[in-house]
């Protein structure tokens, strides 16, 4: 445990990951990749696996409906939270997430997916869907994302940074906790 302990804190802290107009993508690393890899050495694959689908089960009300797994190979938690605010308050976020967990001896590869989010205006009860560029809405125009592509230069500039940012605080403190709860979870 401690080997863990002392690797994952000696990487200059947990890689962190953002929101780009692609999809979350690491900080650190090659920004065209949806995914990160976590290197947890002297740490067997099964065991990997174990420990995070402990952790997984202990988090989630019903486990069952949220996680589908490949034994000792892959977890894929398929999840919502409702956890997001706006620094006013004005808005809560409903973010419907996929994330996919796969496992090798010594590390485990960390990829999520926002699937859906809705925009709650809490004043009114209102909802809209947020896309995370423009481009992903099947209208010819929307403002309603948090990347907008910009129609001269064909690259993207972001639109609703409070959104990113609370996206990218969320994304991080799930796989920080994540990776807590899998050294805890190692006896």
């Amino acid at each position: 445990m401690i080997l863990i302990s002392l690797n994952i804190k000696g990487q200059n802290g947990i890689p962190k990951m953002e929101l780009k107009q692609n999809g979350f993508v690491g900080v650190e690393l090659d920004s065209t990749k949806n995914f990160i890899v976590i290197e947890i050495p002297n740490k067997k694959k099964s065991d990997l696996y174990k420990s995070t689908l402990i952790y997984l089960n202990g988090i989630y009300n019903n486990p069952q409906k949220v996680l589908s797994t490949i034994e000792n190979e892959a977890i894929v938690i398929n999840g919502l939270t409702n956890l997001i605010k706006d620094k006013d308050e004005l808005y809560d976020y409903r973010l419907f997430y996929n994330i996919n967990i796969q496992f090798k001896d010594g590390k485990l590869k960390f990829q999520p997916t926002v699937t859906e989010l809705i925009e709650i205006f809490s004043s009114i009860n209102r909802e809209s869907r947020i896309y995370i560029a423009n481009t992903d809405s099947p209208k010819d125009i929307e403002i309603n994302c948090i990347w907008m592509e910009s129609k001269k230069s064909k690259e993207y500039f972001l639109f609703k940074d409070n959104i990113k940012i609370k996206l990218d605080n969320w994304v991080n403190d799930y796989m920080t906790n994540l990776l807590n709860g899998i050294e805890k979870n190692d006896w």
